[in-house]
């Protein structure tokens, strides 16, 4: 115990003794503080071996050797791991526990060890280490017992409040620096010394006292004055634990609610619920902004049958706001409103909301701005305004002068849903690999998942199912961190990959990993299991489903990947049964209406593509034939491929028939064609009079051209920019537009109609 000697005489008498010992003796010193000799001067002449409380610490392994040799056998590994997590591996603690367990049955000690393992520590540190402080150290040591960790400006708080003056502040770190190098059990967080921690046992003993000397009213005044310190540095997590231990609930909500406008635009949502979860459930359920903040969780989360009963409790609360508040929180509630209005299909409603909020929501409010902005894109799209939307968000996008971030992430969005919808999959293409590379480049996860999203798309529908695959699993592994909507499309869509390929074992896999993902809520996964078994050639188990099948009184939002009302009509469709082909008829008349209505160019070639089936099996030719033109008319510009190709052998007749008519003949015999590869048949349709030969673009004759000259599609890609998988599909389609299956005939068959001359 060097360090309780006061004497200088004797100080300067040990370091000249040290100075003048033999070379062979050995000194050994304990001190609890740096004692005040010539420690730097031994230092450096490599004269001094010094061993630190923390090199007295044992770790895992040496806890147990340790507490064995004490005790004088083997401890349970539980027993050694409750010992060591409360000591830290401090050795006089391990003595003092050992002790105990001596006394002691290791299994009741165990249960009991705040009560009789830890007495002994408490004690020790008491008679030893507290009570040795003077009375101004004791003060400081108490109050500053309720923190996990401090700093000087913290401590001083819990003295003079959040405001901190300078004179208090120094003396903090004056008291800090005392406690520390007295051996206070004060261990030192980071390099700077800025932040400390007291060891838990002695943290333990310090608010025992506490409470003890004070009374639980000093111990909740302190708790507060950290509370209101953290909150005014920003210290969320901090705040709320000490406001609700001082009992102020509302106080550590109104720290929350302060903190909505800055969480959500950088889009941190699981900080958000994780602060929302700390609170107690009435003082969310009774602040219109935590109302507010964890419905647009729940939208994050795509827990929709969540949204509306919040935002009712939201409704009841806001009369009690004054006006400017109210109408501040009812703008950033009218997004919201939006979306639930989109999915009941009243984009009408749905459209005067996101102008509410465009004109009422503060500008600092970027991310609920641009979720405004996304849904007024969307529903001008459905109202007829598709037009006016592209323009609006063309020139918002210029306007931003090439700036990536969460704004023009939400404008790239709204266009690739409109472009979804409208059936522009060039366009589409397009502006999803924008996204992506802005997304990646600036490292937005929520704009990353909805790129893979339309990029999978745009890759399913053309038939470019390794592509597509690519995108769809990069998607999914953004789980945690992407829009659980988008996920949930990825989802879906590697799914449709995985049984387009015959990967039904694949397929099933996936399919367990979505259940798991959204828990089994969503009335899309039954559905898609029910196509899946179709696809398999299981027509009793989706028969199952599709019977039992009863669609909403409201229509679902019908841009998702998985729609269940289409998927029944689809295993209806295919059958021979005169009831269900009707009831798929009757299943598709309110989709094809709702599709017309909302100009929703995808699932209205779907809608007239299942028609056409269910009306041919009916024996209804001609009905047939016109639906299925319409939906080969809509979908041929736009390249659509797999919506026509999922209905399967059903098709093949229809597709025969369409090749009659020179509207849709190049169209069909391409799909005819993939349709056979995909059933594995080698017959083709061949050219005919019935048949005739559209006239080949620019670009196709640009690719005959280089196919007469032999050249790869790799070769042809580099020649014309483009890429091969681009190559492979304009030559498909020179292919059908000429009735041949491959590139020496396609050349033979262009010369004898004289598109290309014999030199080449």
């Amino acid at each position: 115990d060097y360090d309780t000697i006061s004497v200088s005489a004797t100080h300067d008498f040990m370091a000249a003794l040290v100075d003048a010992l033999p070379a062979k003796i050995r000194l050994i010193m304990t001190a609890r503080a740096n004692p005040p000799l010539p420690l730097a001067r031994w230092r450096a002449r490599s004269e001094l071996a010094e061993i630190r409380a923390a090199d007295l610490c044992s770790d895992d392994t040496e806890t147990p050797m340790i507490l064995s040799a004490m005790v004088g056998s083997s401890l349970a590994p539980a027993a050694v791991e409750a010992i060591q997590l409360r000591t830290e591996g401090w050795v006089t603690g391990l003595r003092l526990a050992a002790l105990s367990l001596k006394r002691a049955d290791p299994g009741w000690l165990m249960a009991n060890f705040d009560k009789a393992g830890s007495s002994n520590i408490r004690d020790y540190l008491l008679d030893e280490v507290l009570q040795r402080q003077p009375a101004a150290a004791q003060r400081f040591l108490l109050n500053t017992s309720i923190l996990e960790r401090f700093c000087a400006p913290l401590c001083a708080a819990l003295t003079d409040g959040a405001t901190v003056p300078a004179e208090s502040e120094r003396a903090s770190r004056t008291m800090l620096d005392h406690v520390t190098a007295a051996g206070l059990f004060v261990i030192v967080l980071d390099e700077a010394g800025e932040w400390r921690r007291y060891h838990p046992l002695f943290a333990e003993l310090l608010r025992l006292r506490l409470q003890h000397q004070y009374g639980a009213g000093r111990v909740a005044e302190l708790h507060c004055a950290a509370g209101r310190w953290f909150a005014s540095q920003g210290m969320v997590d901090e705040a709320i634990r000490h406001l609700l231990a001082s009992g102020d609930s509302a106080a550590a909500a109104e720290v929350v609610a302060e903190q909505f406008q800055p969480v959500m635009n950088r889009e941190d949502w699981p900080r958000l619920e994780r602060w929302l979860a700390m609170l107690p459930e009435p003082a969310v359920m009774n602040h219109p902004v935590l109302l507010l903040a964890r419905a647009w969780c729940e939208q994050f989360h795509f827990a929709l049958p969540s949204v509306p009963p919040l935002l009712a409790r939201f409704d009841s609360l806001v009369p009690t706001l004054d006006l400017a508040t109210a109408a501040v929180l009812d703008a950033r509630a009218a997004p919201l409103r939006a979306f639930i209005l989109m999915l009941r299909s009243d984009p009408a409603a749905a459209l005067a909301q996101t102008e509410i909020s465009l004109k009422q929501t503060p500008a600092e409010d970027r991310y609920i701005r641009s979720m405004a902005v996304y849904f007024r894109a969307s529903m001008l799209y459905m109202v007829g305004r598709g037009e006016e939307a592209e323009a609006w968000l063309l020139d918002l996008l210029r306007a931003a002068r090439g700036r990536a971030d969460a704004f023009t992430m939400r404008l790239q969005f709204a266009l690739c849903t409109n472009y979804r919808a409208s059936g522009e999959l060039e366009k589409l293409r397009v502006t999803a690999g924008r996204m992506l590379a802005d997304a990646l480049a600036e490292r937005l996860s929520l704009g990353e998942g909805w790129a893979r999203v339309y990029h999978g798309h745009v890759a399913y529908e053309m038939n470019d199912l390794a592509e597509a695959e690519v995108q769809y699993v990069a998607g999914i592994r953004m789980m945690y961190v992407a829009h659980a909507a988008a996920v949930r499309e990825c989802l879906f869509g590697l799914i449709l990959v995985q049984a387009a390929q015959h990967r039904f074992d694949d397929a099933a896999a996936t399919l367990a990993q979505l259940r798991e993902f959204r828990a089994g809520l969503d009335p899309e996964i039954d559905s898609l299991a029910a196509r899946l078994a179709s696809a398999q050639g299981d027509q009793a188990a989706a028969m199952r489903w599709a019977n039992s099948f009863r669609p909403g009184a409201l229509l679902p939002f019908l841009q998702w990947q998985e729609i269940p009302v289409l998927t029944a009509a689809r295993i209806l469709a295919v059958t021979d049964q005169e009831d269900t082909l009707r009831r798929a008829l009757e299943l598709l008349e309110p989709v094809a209406a709702w599709a017309e209505r909302s100009h929703s160019v995808w699932r209205g070639v779907e809608c007239a593509a299942l028609s056409a089936v269910a009306l041919d099996g009916l024996g209804r030719t001609q009905a047939a034939d016109d639906a299925l033109h319409t939906a080969l008319v809509l979908g041929k510009d736009a390249g659509y491929r797999r919506t026509f190709l999922d209905i399967g052998p059903r098709l093949q007749g229809l597709l025969a028939r369409q090749m009659r008519r020179k509207s849709t003949a190049t169209v069909a015999r391409l799909l005819l064609r993939e349709l056979h590869d995909e059933l594995g048949q080698q017959a083709q349709p061949s050219i005919s009079a019935e048949a005739p030969v559209d006239a080949l673009t620019a670009r196709e004759m640009e690719v005959l051209t280089l196919l007469a000259r032999r050249y790869a599609n790799k070769e042809i890609a580099q020649e014309m920019f483009i890429t091969p998988n681009t190559v492979k599909r304009h030559t498909l389609q020179v292919f059908a537009k000429l009735g041949v299956n491959d590139r020496r005939s396609a050349v033979e068959q262009a010369r004898r109609l004289g598109l290309l001359n014999d030199e080449l």
